[in-house]
């Protein structure tokens, strides 16, 4: 018995489910994250919720595993509609979520104003943490030791320091405006373990 079957036809199950925030207008490869982090710079242009390359990093991410998994499975025509999946969202965060001024990825918002977000967040260093990103994007690591972008004494803050709502929304809350996150900083960290992997330095 082939041992990656059970795993795939499991990962064909979740991938099928209905996608929660999925679409609403905007590029249709591309999901929608409703702001989990209350407290953010972008979340001010984007009402809340936007085009993210967090979350579009873990689907491409899932993608990538999932046409593995099969073929391990010998399940080649799953293989090939999640490379192209796949390939499909790593062209859209590309294309659709990086600022080329900012030279970073940023949040566009869901609904008909596609301009990008004006900051710079940690979280846009995601998709290396997928290697979704190609060498011609690694320009936005030069922001992880700028004592104006995320440098800073004891860690890497969550907004670029030199916008204007950096750490502007009080404490005490759930603020994502710069405060500085385990959950960010270790994500962050083996996103950078990648890009160094592949040889560039910032």
């Amino acid at each position: 018995m082939n041992r990656a079957a059970p795993s795939i036809d499991g990962a064909l199950t979740i991938s099928a489910a209905p996608p929660h925030h999925f679409g609403f207008g905007g590029p249709p490869a591309l999901r929608v994250a409703a702001c989990s982090r209350p407290v953010t710079v972008s979340a001010i242009a984007t009402c809340g919720s936007g085009y993210r390359a967090t979350i579009n990093s873990y689907q491409y991410g899932d993608a990538v595993a999932i046409a593995q998994i099969a073929d391990l499975a010998g399940r080649q025509d799953v293989a090939h509609d999640f490379r192209a999946k796949a390939l499909k969202i790593k062209e859209l965060v590309q294309s659709r979520l990086w600022d080329k001024n900012a030279q970073f990825f940023k949040v566009m918002p869901r609904g008909n104003n596609p301009a990008l977000a004006n900051v710079r967040e940690l979280h846009g260093l995601t998709p290396w943490y997928f290697n979704l990103p190609d060498p011609e994007f690694m320009v936005a690591w030069k922001q992880v030791m700028d004592p104006k972008g995320f440098y800073a004494r004891f860690g890497l803050t969550t907004a670029e320091q030199r916008h204007p709502q950096f750490r502007s929304h009080g404490i005490g809350t759930c603020e994502w405006d710069g405060a500085i996150w385990p959950f960010a900083t270790s994500q962050t960290l083996s996103a950078l373990a990648n890009y160094l992997r592949a040889g560039s330095s910032a």
